[in-house]
């Protein structure tokens, strides 16, 4: 019985020990339970941050590519609006330069003709003396002047397509589209060279929308070298600017396989 005693005793001793031992293993396990839980959470919570600001981002560039795509569709109907106005302008041209032609072939005829009279009146002076010689002589002189008349009646018209000819000329190399400088002076930044993006090119209307703004001093009409990697690509002329972006004309292509590409990281240099 005292041996059984004692056993018990053992038992009981380490049942206590045992108890003692798993409280403090479960204690530190609940306390590292809660600490992963906190992290858990707080990380659950920076996620949702970070998520939040991203989405704020994809807004931003949202609005930033309509607006672009607004400004780049402006351009498109700009460019169509001034290749139907220099297709008008051609033919103007040409219509005025066949006028042109026309009245000077009909100078020469009747200059022609008036030659012809004077060689038929110098006939008709050195012939034998006859009736009706006095009246032939005053009919050539007659339409000799009225020729001569007709010609200067020409030559006015003439000065009239010429004057007319210069004019559409002066004002096709001032139009809009041939990049006419406004008042900016850009002199002071050329040569600048200013690291940027390729953001979309249209071939077609040779329209090419860039990361270079009005924050990084650009202007309407201001001239660039693009290069990508130290290799000339293209020639641009800016002609809309908005804060973060611009869109230009392609005005050169250095061509294949040189060619400008959407994304393209490239070096802009101020002309």
């Amino acid at each position: 019985m005292k041996f059984l005693s004692i056993i018990f005793r053992v038992t009981a001793i380490i049942c206590a020990i045992s108890t003692v031992i798993l409280y403090f293993v479960i204690g530190d396990t609940k306390k590292q339970l809660e600490i992963e839980k906190n992290n858990a959470v707080a990380a659950e919570i920076e996620a949702d941050r970070e998520s939040e600001q991203a989405n704020r981002k994809v807004t931003s560039l949202d609005k930033l590519v309509e607006s672009l795509r607004s400004d780049i569709l402006s351009e498109k109907g700009k460019s169509a609006k001034y290749y139907q106005q220099i297709k008008q302008f051609r033919t103007e041209l040409s219509e005025l330069n066949k006028s042109l032609s026309d009245s000077n072939k009909d100078i020469d005829l009747k200059i022609e003709e008036i030659n012809n009279l004077k060689k038929e009146l110098i006939s008709v002076k050195t012939a034998p003396q006859l009736d009706n010689n006095s009246s032939k002589i005053a009919d050539c002189e007659l339409q000799i002047e009225e020729l001569k008349a007709e010609i200067e009646s020409l030559r006015e018209e003439n000065e009239s397509y010429i004057a007319g000819l210069s004019s559409k000329t002066n004002r096709n190399q001032s139009d809009e589209f041939n990049s006419n400088r406004n008042n900016h002076d850009t002199s002071l930044n050329i040569g600048k060279v200013i690291k940027g993006k390729v953001l979309e090119v249209d071939d077609k209307y040779k329209i090419v929308a860039i990361s270079l703004g009005a924050s990084q001093d650009a202007i309407v009409d201001m001239e660039l070298l693009v290069k990508k990697d130290n290799v000339k690509l293209a020639k641009l002329v800016i002609t809309n600017v908005k804060n973060d972006f611009s869109v230009a004309q392609l005005v050169f292509d250095f061509g294949q396989p040189f060619k400008l590409k959407n994304g393209d990281d490239v070096t802009f240099i101020i002309q």
